[in-house]
């Protein structure tokens, strides 16, 4: 048996098969390193109608290991989100150094991380995965099949 999660989105119909058992999945224990990242953005001013570069993130360093639970914190604006986009490959534009146990990352790394935006809407009854499946079919709806979504 399955338990059925529906959200009705416009006219986008969504449905996530949940198991009753979870089998548990043997999952790889993961290091991650960020050194010395430097982020910058470039933006038009809106008086001045010049193209101004401002620093997002300078020479942040840190690490996540197995086990352990990483908090960032600072208000609005601090950063938080960019170091996020930037640790786990959504955000090209970084320089410093990303690794995962020791190496560089790679896609098939990236594949195996991400993390839940802010303002997202999550229901507590599923999995992570399965909100991740189901965010990723409620964004992209019928664009994409279902085998591109899970890969992306």
């Amino acid at each position: 048996m399955h338990a059925q999660i529906a959200r009705r989105m416009g006219d986008h119909f969504v449905d996530i098969e949940t198991p009753n058992i979870v089998k548990s999945k043997a999952i790889p224990k993961l290091t991650i390193e960020w050194r010395n990242l430097h982020l910058k953005a470039k933006f038009k001013n809106p008086r001045t109608r010049k193209v101004e570069e401002k620093t997002i993130l300078s020479d942040v360093s840190g690490e996540a290991r197995p086990g352990e639970f990483v908090v960032l914190m600072g208000p609005s604006g601090a950063g938080k989100s960019s170091l996020l986009d930037c640790i786990s490959g959504r955000n090209p534009a970084v320089q410093g150094s990303i690794t995962v146990n020791g190496e560089p990352w790679t896609k098939a790394v990236k594949r195996l991380a991400s993390y839940v935006m802010q303002d997202d809407l999550f229901y507590e009854t599923i999995t992570v995965h399965e909100h991740l499946v189901f965010q990723a079919r409620l964004r992209m709806g019928k664009t994409l099949s279902r085998e591109q979504q899970a890969q992306r």
